[in-house]
């Protein structure tokens, strides 16, 4: 018996919920856990790692004294394509200070690379795709939809904003 042969359905989430579920993580990682739960795979791990970047950056900016450089350009980018989860994760780590949302962007980036990964490993096992993002579930519109604000079938996730 092969491996792959006990492993019809595997939870994705496993890693995210058993985080969102410690009592003993702080308050701010476990919320971030929660958040990417039902993201894309490769869209929760590049969108974060995009904001992780752009808080270094911004802290960078700072160390050295300039109030516009890189970093606040590149948040001002994240903020103005609007991607859903970005947004979720700027909203959460806005008023944090800046040190400790690059902490906890690097910690949750390295748990959404180990869930990919181990995306990656099962199906080049052969192990068939069982990982279903929050959005393809959707039977019928969302306010997001009838609002105008979301294009899923470009799965990048950028608001359309009409009314711009």
């Amino acid at each position: 018996m092969h491996w792959t042969d006990t492993i019809k359905r595997h939870d994705f989430e496993l890693a995210l919920t058993d985080q969102l579920d410690d009592t003993e993580l702080a308050p701010q990682r476990r919320v971030l856990a929660g958040s990417a739960i039902g993201v894309e795979l490769d869209l929760a791990w590049l969108s974060t790692g995009e904001l992780l970047e752009a808080f270094e950056a911004l802290a960078s900016d700072i160390a050295n004294g300039v109030s516009h450089g890189e970093g606040k350009e590149a948040l001002g980018a994240i903020i103005g394509d609007a991607n859903p989860f970005q947004m979720r994760l700027w909203y959460l780590l806005s008023d944090t200070p800046i040190d400790m949302a690059i902490d906890d962007l690097t910690w949750l980036k390295g748990l959404l690379y180990a869930r990919g990964r181990a995306s990656i490993l099962l199906r080049e096992a052969g192990v068939p795709k069982t990982y279903w993002a929050h959005e393809d579930a959707l039977e019928g519109p969302n306010a997001a939809d009838i609002m105008g604000c979301t294009d899923r079938t470009s799965r990048d996730h950028r608001v359309n904003a009409p009314w711009q």
